[in-house]
């Protein structure tokens, strides 16, 4: 069995942001990943696997979805690390925010939710008629660097709760993606579990 070196692993990965930065400056409307060519790490492949029985949907079709979506928002936070003089806009983070979730939900059309959610600690998230607007000003306060940690982006994304499923594993991606754009590495951890009965 042939291993590819840790050079080549790089230079496929650099092939691979260059196809994000074309999806994410709207050139290209879907990132076409090689799954089984991106590298990732065996930590990574777990907690990907741990992420979707967390989340309630584990299996493969499930598990192929959300290694897409992973790949893709890893992709992004290295585009935005190595090309962060050209800022990316709110727009372009909402647009990546939905190419996430259709990827999660098996390419489903994907809108914002109409209905009423509740929490396990017996919260609820915002109102449904109110998720457009709040989602544009998250987007706005992410990219903009208004939020200060990643648990903040994360707690926010989760309050806002803005489609029926799919929720918990956008908002790990994008709590992931947060480190990153704060100038940390991204993370191989999970999220923390804020709306838990204990929360």
């Amino acid at each position: 069995m042939h291993l590819d070196s840790p050079t080549q692993k790089q230079s496929r990965r650099s092939a691979l942001a260059l196809s994000a930065h074309t999806y994410l400056k709207g050139k290209q409307m879907h990132l076409a990943l090689d799954l089984h060519n991106y590298p990732l790490s065996t930590e990574e492949t777990a907690l990907i696997t741990e992420e979707c029985v967390r989340q309630g949907d584990a299996g493969p079709d499930a598990n192929k979805a959300l290694t897409e979506a992973y790949i893709t928002a890893q992709l992004t936070a290295q585009l935005w690390h190595v090309d962060s003089h050209d800022a990316v806009t709110a727009d372009e983070l909402e647009t990546l925010i939905f190419d996430l979730i259709a990827k999660i939900k098996y390419g489903t059309v994907i809108r914002y939710r109409t209905t009423s959610v509740r929490f396990a600690n017996f919260t609820f998230a915002i109102n449904a008629a109110n998720v457009p607007n709040a989602m544009q000003s998250y987007c706005e306060a992410f990219v903009e660097k208004r939020l200060d940690t990643a648990d903040e982006a994360y707690r926010l994304f989760e309050e806002i709760h803005p489609f029926n499923d799919g929720n918990g594993r956008v908002g790990w991606l994008l709590w992931c993606l947060h480190h990153v754009v704060q100038g940390e590495a991204w993370p191989i951890a999970s999220a923390p579990d804020l709306f838990s009965q204990n929360s």
